[in-house]
């Protein structure tokens, strides 16, 4: 018997030999170049790495003749770029799991909303976009400032904030991208709420705020979010409605989940989208911190009928430590150096991803970054100044050099 991993993770958050240890199942990886030397190919019966994974047709294809010679009964996907195609080589091969019709509820963001609409659930006016026409329609009705942002988009990539006439008008130039969605912008705070579904059954959940709005991740220089303590009443209203989101979708029973919410000045709770996967940036490793719970390794292990390692029943579930994580994204220019100084013992974890001489250009999205950071704290307050005093501290002690001085 045998599982097929199509990944797009880092092997540091998803080591599936250790997840899988005891089933005794063949594994076969499919995994993008830039994470294959971390994965040892003697823990798999097959491995496989793709160029541009993320839009490569052929690993479907090398999936499919997979199929045929190892007769593989479980796919797992646990990022945002293979839960479609996963699901349709699911009903492709006849195996359980997501299908194309829960993947699209939980990836097409139009779909989305139009569910939760649907149910009470409140969100944004928002319009699927192909054409200028769709665009300049939605502004005629709903004004600016709005959100311009992939349908099945993750993260804040390939989004745009519109705020001015001029900005539209620049973006009319370059062209309205197709498959896109246009929202009012939202003003408030941004929160995320995780957990893991077991057997049709929420198991885990919890809830955090984000530092600052995703899409302002370079504008700011950090993006992080931190744990709510469970008693908050923000937490359990917010947990209440993904909890009701979830139950109105075409939900797989054995999944992670992913919620983003906006919660504005006037106390409102709006939808901004939510995923059947893990969340990325370090919400792994700071749930982890707080709970000891692993949601990838939930993940993982969930869908393949084995047991979870969970302390307790859902509502039982309380964070031993409360937490947060912060991750630095790069400059434009040449990394010189790192801060030297000892960290203090609040920091829990510290991940430096840059090398000196490394040269950077303006990223796009919120998947890069060079460095990252776990603290704790005692109250949400004071994780959340531990976590903007540790993010100023590494930008005031970090070295940088201009490209375009070197170059001449």
């Amino acid at each position: 018997m045998s599982i097929l991993i199509m990944n797009f993770v880092p092997y540091e958050r998803s080591p599936y030999e250790e997840f899988l240890k005891k089933s005794g199942e063949d594994l076969i990886l499919l995994t993008s170049d830039e994470y294959f030397q971390d994965f040892n190919k003697n823990d798999y019966i097959h491995i496989e790495s793709f160029e541009n994974y993320r839009n490569n047709n052929l690993v479907e294809y090398r999936a499919i003749e997979l199929y045929k010679k190892y007769r593989y009964h479980t796919i797992l996907a646990n990022a945002e770029a293979d839960i479609l195609r996963a699901a349709k080589l699911r009903e492709y091969l006849g195996l359980d799991g997501q299908h194309v019709n829960s993947a699209i509820q939980y990836r097409d963001k139009v779909t989305m909303k139009q569910i939760a609409n649907r149910y009470g659930l409140p969100t944004p006016p928002f319009a699927a976009i192909d054409d200028s026409f769709d665009l300049i329609h939605f502004i005629e009705q709903h004004q600016l400032p709005i959100v311009l942002k992939p349908r099945s988009g993750v993260g804040s990539r390939d989004t745009f904030v519109i705020q001015t006439k001029e900005e539209l008008e620049n973006l009319l130039v370059k062209g309205i991208p197709t498959q896109y969605i246009a929202e009012k912008f939202i003003s408030g705070d941004v929160y995320h709420v995780d957990g893991i579904i077991h057997k049709g059954e929420i198991v885990f959940i919890c809830a955090s705020k984000y530092l600052n709005e995703p899409i302002k991740y370079h504008n700011q220089g950090y993006l992080g979010s931190y744990i709510l303590d469970p008693a908050n009443p923000l937490a359990l209203r917010l947990s209440k409605m993904t909890e009701q989101l979830i139950s109105v979708l075409d939900t797989p029973p054995n999944t992670t989940f992913h919620a983003e919410w906006f919660h504005t000045p006037h106390n409102e709770i709006i939808l901004c989208e939510i995923a059947s996967r893990t969340g990325g940036g370090k919400i792994v490793e700071n749930i982890y911190e707080s709970y000891r719970i692993h949601l990838d390794q939930s993940f993982v292990r969930s869908q393949c009928n084995l047991p979870l390692s969970l302390p307790g029943k859902k509502d039982e579930i309380k964070p031993q430590k409360l937490s947060g994580w912060v991750k630095i994204p790069p400059k434009q220019g040449i990394f010189v150096s790192a801060p030297l100084a000892q960290l203090p013992s609040w920091v829990k974890d510290y991940q430096l991803l840059a090398q000196p001489g490394q040269n950077y250009s303006t990223p796009n999205g919120i998947r890069e970054y060079i460095a990252a950071f776990i603290v704790e704290g005692d109250s949400e307050l004071e994780v959340y100044e531990k976590l903007l005093q540790i993010a100023d501290w590494f930008h005031q002690m970090s070295s940088w050099q201009d490209s375009d001085l070197i170059a001449t």
